[in-house]
Parts: C-alpha cells; structure tokens; sequence
C-alpha cells in the first residue's frame, strides 16, 4: 500500500511540474510575443515619422522648385530686354513706332 501512495504521489508531482512547466512556457511566449509586437509597433511608428519628413521636404522643394522656375523666367524676360535694347529695338514697339512714322 505504501509504494502505491508513493507512486500515486510522484504521479501528482509529474503532473503538477509539467503543468508549472506548460504555464511558464505559456506565459514567456505571451511576454516574448508582447516584446516583438511592441517592436513591430515602435518600428512602424518611425516609418511612419520618417515618410512624414520626407513629404514634408519633397513638399519644400517643390515649393523651391516653382521658386527657381520664376526667377529663371524672369531673369529670361530681363535678358530679352536688354538684348532688345543692345539691338536697337524696343520691347513696347515706342521706338520702333517713331522711327517708322507712325
């Protein structure tokens, strides 16, 4: 009768042991999936700021972009003008009106 009470007792003590066992490995997968998944998070949150930046700055050179595109037309409209003016001619068509009588 003794040796079946030991047994019965080991039997007990497997069995809460692998249960401890299956709880702990339970609760470290929990803990280790929370750890990636606030990884995930972390990292998608950085994305996040960085493709923010980069409209933000694609946006400021397009706003240099459409800053430079005026000078140059301006500075092409000022060169015209003083090409017209070495040549001789008017840009208002005045001297050209005088010098043809008209």
């Amino acid at each position: 009768m003794r040796s079946y009470i030991q047994n019965i007792r080991r039997d007990w003590q497997q069995r809460l042991q692998a249960e401890m066992d299956k709880q702990a490995d339970s609760k470290l997968k929990a803990y280790a999936a929370e750890r990636d998944f606030n990884h995930l998070r972390n990292n998608q949150e950085q994305m996040k700021q960085a493709v923010s930046k980069l409209q933000d700055e694609s946006e400021e050179m397009s706003h240099v972009l459409i800053e430079l595109k005026t000078l140059q037309t301006a500075m092409n409209n000022r060169l015209e003008m003083l090409t017209a003016r070495v040549d001789g001619e008017s840009t208002s068509g005045w001297v050209r009106r005088n010098r043809d009588g008209g």
